[in-house]
């Protein structure tokens, strides 16, 4: 019961401290997400073997407890529990799970098990293993076997979510397929942030979020393009191709863009099996178009489902983020698939665009109607990610076809990572040595870097 008070009086403080989902990546130096997932073959006390167990995981001076699974040797707890690394972590130390049975009047140990130090872990990537349950050491006795299996799934994060003026060293792929780029085709992103990692955590996947694509006609040049659709935060202030200004929920950005200022590790490409036919088309972007002039993000839920519970119910107990109080529009991401989902059925891909099962971006790259993912952007800075085979290494002076070459200059940075900064003004400082910050990818000609440029505009639906 103590520890349990402890445990209250800590989230306490994280929702006194956090008022916005991005502060929370922003806040702490080294966040680490520890799913504990189950466990089997435990050793109970009850005839037959069962028990009633839960797990005790320790880091430094913090420790948690899941809740107990009564009646079994294979449990299920699929809990999540947060630690931002304070610097008596940092020094060393393992994740340490104690497994216990809480069967009867008493409290008994059934096993432990250890995870590497967490600073040793593998950046914004997931592990997920099975570790044996061991018997604690003693000097006197002989070595017990393995009591059974822990399954335990961690996370671990040195970005910030509001990306810096440099952001990641990334390198992009889509030269070889730009051109294929349709109407209903997925973009799956790997998000850096606090609601993209427990998407990430609770689904296994390296997908957070997905957008998707729509060939739209610029009012400017009256030449077709692609853009992205999704339902975002827009944390970074990128402005909406056709709004010309930023906000929270139904946004439409041009791709290439989005493509590059996405702040994560990968961005991935889903194209559909079968190309969209006009109709079809056409009846999807006419109700994307209605939406988004005049949906506000409060009332989503008129339309669509709000997917991930079990994320939800995370930012909700620890952060107190997503409630009433702190309004929905802290965790308006996770929209996205049940609003790409209906956008599907009105194009007749699935025939059911409000399934009982939780829909993150992962089991939307699993529909039939989608093929293989390809990758289109990597971050070797964080993970090393290698080029994919099919796709030959692309630059930022490549344009991806003829009439987005045509329309488009392309500015030079000396920073490996680039941004357009009158898109994303709140960071657009200058660099260390007093020059221009680096900017002005994809402007129209004529524009300099310090002028806005004319994207998009209001007006009649853009198809």
């Amino acid at each position: 019961e103590r520890e349990r008070e402890r445990e209250r009086e800590r989230m306490s403080t994280y929702k006194q401290k956090i008022m916005r989902a991005e502060q929370v990546w922003d806040r702490f130096d080294m966040k680490l997400l520890v799913l504990i997932e189950g466990a089997r073959d435990l050793a109970g006390k009850r005839k037959g073997g069962t028990c009633d167990s839960y797990v005790k995981v320790s880091l430094g001076r913090y420790s948690y407890k899941t809740k107990t699974v009564k009646k079994t040797s294979n449990p299920c707890w699929s809990e999540m529990f947060f630690f931002d690394m304070t610097p008596d972590m940092k020094k060393g130390g393992e994740l340490k799970f104690n497994v216990y049975d809480a069967t009867g009047m008493t409290v008994s140990f059934l096993g432990q098990a250890f995870v590497n130090a967490p600073a040793k872990l593998p950046e914004e990537r997931i592990v997920d293993e099975w570790y044996e349950l061991k018997a604690k050491p003693k000097k006197k006795t002989k070595p017990i076997g393995v009591l059974g299996s822990l399954r335990v799934r961690v996370y671990l994060s040195r970005n910030q979510e509001t990306r810096p003026p440099l952001g990641l060293d990334s390198q992009f792929y889509y030269n070889s397929v730009a051109s294929q780029f349709n109407t209903g085709d997925l973009f799956l992103y790997s998000e850096i942030g606090l609601l993209g990692s427990l998407n990430k955590v609770y689904s296994n996947s390296q997908y957070s979020r997905c957008a998707m694509v729509v060939r739209l006609a610029n009012k400017w040049t009256h030449k077709e393009e692609p853009f992205l659709v999704e339902v975002t935060r827009n944390i970074d202030g990128f402005l909406d191709a056709f709004r010309e200004k930023s906000g929270r929920g139904i946004n439409i950005f041009r791709l290439y863009e989005r493509l590059h200022q996405m702040h994560g590790t990968g961005v991935w490409w889903c194209p559909l099996k079968e190309p969209l036919k006009e109709a079809e088309k056409m009846k999807m972007v006419e109700w994307i178009w209605k939406e988004h002039g005049q949906r506000r993000v409060d009332d989503m839920d008129q339309i669509v489902r709000l997917y991930h519970n079990a994320s939800r119910e995370f930012v909700r107990e620890w952060f107190g983020l997503g409630t009433k109080t702190r309004r929905v529009f802290e965790i308006c991401d996770y929209y996205t698939s049940s609003f790409l989902l209906h956008c599907l059925k009105l194009a007749g891909r699935v025939v059911d665009d409000n399934p009982k099962n939780d829909m993150y971006a992962r089991d939307m790259a699993e529909l039939d109607c989608y093929d293989k993912p390809v990758l289109i952007r990597g971050s070797t800075a964080v993970d090393g990610t290698p080029p994919p085979q099919s796709a030959s290494s692309g630059d930022l002076d490549s344009a991806a076809d003829d009439s987005f070459k045509d329309r488009t200059t392309v500015y030079h940075a000396p920073a490996p990572y680039y941004y357009v900064p009158q898109m994303m003004s709140p960071h657009a400082a200058a660099l260390d040595n007093g020059a221009q910050a680096p900017g002005g990818l994809y402007l129209p000609p004529g524009y300099e870097q310090g002028q806005q440029a004319p994207y998009g505009g209001g007006g009649a639906p853009p198809f």
